[in-house]
């Protein structure tokens, strides 16, 4: 009788311990380049690049394919949130657009209100060396006058992107992170390209 009250306190005393520990959300690296398929159905909208992300001056380069609508082309963006500017260097055309930002910096971090939902593993469980554990995390967020759902799926070690999904009426955003690079940026990694100087 004392082994089953000892064992009763002890597995409620676990599941008290279990319930008070809280996960916080993790740090996502500040800068870093990856290569990046990111899509939006709902706005038609898809594009195969070489991204390059710097938090820390809220700044994001792509160089890749971008589709719109039916139209594809390949080019050289840069947008500057601090300074509300895009620069956008068509190959095709081999002109360059400076515009004002249509959107806010929104990044790639979690929000503080985001929710844990658990753990997932990528690959082949349980064999060496194939697999990846994933921490799961959403989150209620608002931006440019919208209100949306976030998901986003970063490795359990070191906090490293390899999903986020952004989903309203109007758009289903995502983006899937390959080959990400945490080495400090090259100091060109945000040079203007003379055609739009």
């Amino acid at each position: 009788m004392k082994l089953i009250i000892v064992l009763l306190v002890s597995i409620f005393g676990f599941l008290l311990f279990v319930e008070a520990t809280e996960v916080k959300p993790c740090k996502v690296p500040s800068q870093w380049t990856a290569n990046v398929y990111d899509r939006d159905d709902k706005a038609k909208y898809r594009s195969r690049a070489e991204l390059t992300y710097d938090a820390v001056n809220r700044r994001i380069r792509k160089i890749g394919i971008e589709k719109i609508g039916e139209f594809a082309d390949y080019v050289d963006s840069i947008l500057l949130y601090n300074e509300n500017i895009e620069y956008r260097y068509s190959y095709t055309t081999k002109k360059c657009q400076k515009s004002t930002l249509k959107n806010n910096w929104l990044g790639f971090d979690l929000p503080q209100n985001a929710s844990y939902y658990g753990e997932q593993t990528i690959g082949l469980t349980g064999a060496n060396d194939s697999s990846l554990v994933a921490s799961v995390w959403g989150a209620s967020i608002h931006t440019d006058g919208q209100n949306f759902e976030l998901l986003s799926l970063l490795s359990k070690t070191n906090c490293v992107p390899i999903t986020f999904y952004l989903d309203n009426d109007l758009h289903n955003y995502q983006a899937f992170f390959f080959n990400v690079n945490g080495k400090p940026l090259d100091s060109e990694a945000f040079a203007i390209r003379s055609e739009c100087l």
